[in-house]
């Protein structure tokens, strides 16, 4: 193909891997997580400081939602578009840079995979930091392979370093990340730039720079890794978390490492990954070359995160597969680069497998979020609830109820007393934190009461002698994420 065909196949890619991703975009559903971005979005950039420095991720994702609240006021279709950007953005990569540095194939490729792998779909459309992570560890990596393959730039390294500092503060994946990429860059200019003093020089003012402004950072992180250990929700269990890690990417959804699906991409996985390592092999001892090419380097780095984040667990359990959407980027070129050297056979067994599990996961998620049992929990509150009726609740999932009634007073009941004041601060002013039921001493009037997962715990356990139940409760379940509600109104006089 020449190369005019090739440039309008890549952007073709690139338009019509955006519109796939859009299909599952339009809705309103929250689930918990997304609930979190979209409430701590309401606070201004200190608070969201301060308040993040208690959760389990950095700041930056949450201020670029502050901005975007700021211009558009609190929109779950702006916030959700923004991620479904940042992947767009990632898939022009393959066109303006990864095509000008590695051929025309490669970009194509890089491009497709963007879209099509099986796990971005699921996640492209989510209110959450990964798919802006995925786009700066990617452009980490491009600019760290450029500055050592390009002339000396100073513009090459004033991106590199701008791209690790915000992927540090965007997940402490990216902070991983950031720092093997450092660590390989800064040996790689050792062995093969030693000459050229620029380098040196550059890597260690660009070093000290990224250090002092991540400085402020450190002392909340510490803090975060410290007290979580031995009682963050992460749990690493044997084959299940191995599992789960080869077949990710390729299957999408989490959970049940033993389902039809997810052992279908695991099979995908072991057999990919296994053709790839002998073809590798095969390929260094006929050229008898002893330092990385370009793909291998990728993948390298690729491991080399999961193995600090391993080890890291030893501390405090971070080793959770949704994580390798951070470095994603890495993996998609690795793929990328090795296609492009292989038969059209094999690329187009690859390519059809891959596009037939991606389409399948935007099915199911199409219908999962349009589904007309959404929001039929939501609509009945809605419909009924009045101005001082306050909401209570004793699972943290049903702090979604934040971003539909903002205006009502609600309470999580921490009867497990969770040392959560801080970072679930995110939800206030609206949502309030209690121990006991005391908070119901000097209250009058309307309590909506938030059971789900077929508990009826907080129904069950108020008392019975100072509120009188208002009407029947009320049974409805979600497709978004499974959520299920049994809502009950009672009234204190």
């Amino acid at each position: 193909m020449d190369s005019k065909r090739n440039k309008i196949l890549n952007i073709s890619i690139i338009i019509i891997g955006t519109i796939f991703l859009l299909l599952s975009a339009f809705h309103t559903n929250i689930w918990f997580d997304e609930s979190y971005s979209v409430s701590i979005a309401n606070h201004n950039f200190a608070e969201i400081w301060k308040i993040s420095s208690y959760d389990v991720h950095p700041i930056f994702y949450y201020w670029i939602l502050r901005i975007i609240n700021l211009i558009f006021g609190m929109n779950v279709y702006t916030y959700r578009l923004f991620s479904v950007l940042c992947i767009t953005l990632t898939g022009i990569l393959g066109y303006t840079h990864i095509r000008k540095d590695f051929g025309e194939r490669v970009g194509i490729l890089f491009s497709y995979l963007t879209f099509f792998l099986p796990a971005i779909c699921i996640y492209a459309v989510e209110i959450r930091m990964y798919a802006l992570a995925l786009y700066l560890a990617t452009i980490l990596g491009i600019y760290a392979y450029r500055i050592v393959t390009k002339e000396f730039s100073k513009k090459n390294w004033i991106i590199f370093a701008i791209s690790s500092l915000c992927l540090a503060y965007t997940h402490y994946y990216g902070l991983i990340t950031a720092g093997i990429v450092n660590l390989v860059l800064f040996i790689y200019i050792l062995i093969k730039k030693k000459e050229d003093k620029r380098y040196i020089k550059s890597f260690i003012i660009q070093a000290i720079i990224e250090v002092v402004l991540y400085l402020p950072w450190i002392v909340p992180f510490l803090y975060r890794s410290l007290k979580s250990s031995g009682g963050f929700w992460i749990k690493i269990t044997f084959p299940n978390t191995l599992m789960e890690l080869l077949n990710f990417q390729y299957n999408g959804t989490l959970g049940d490492p033993f389902t039809k699906k997810a052992i279908i991409a695991l099979a995908f996985a072991v057999v990919l990954y296994g053709y790839i390592i002998i073809k590798e092999i095969l390929q260094v001892r006929k050229e008898k070359r002893k330092l990385f090419n370009a793909g291998e380097l990728a993948i390298l780095i690729y491991l080399l995160v999961i193995l600090g984040a391993w080890i890291l667990s030893k501390k405090t359990e971070i080793l959770y597969s949704r994580y390798l959407l951070v470095i994603t980027g890495f993996l998609i070129f690795e793929l990328a680069y090795f296609l492009s050297k292989e038969k059209v056979v094999v690329m187009a067994i690859i390519i059809v497998f891959l596009t037939g599990m991606s389409v399948y996961n935007e099915y199911h998620l199409v219908r999962e979020n349009y589904a007309s049992s959404n929001l039929e929990a939501i609509n009945y509150m809605k419909e009924n609830i009045q101005d001082g009726d306050i909401i209570i609740y004793n699972r943290i999932n049903m702090a979604i109820l934040n971003t539909y009634f903002p205006d009502n007073t609600q309470y999580f009941l921490n009867f497990g007393h969770w040392g959560i004041h801080e970072a679930y601060k995110a939800y206030a002013p609206s949502m309030k934190i209690v121990e006991d039921w005391n908070f119901l001493n000097d209250f009058y009037g309307r309590i909506w009461i938030m059971d789900s997962e077929d508990s009826t715990y907080v129904y069950d356990n108020i008392d019975k002698n100072i509120v009188e139940t208002v009407g029947e409760c009320k049974h409805f379940e979600a497709a978004y994420h499974g959520y299920k509600y049994d809502i009950t109104l009672v009234e204190k006089k």
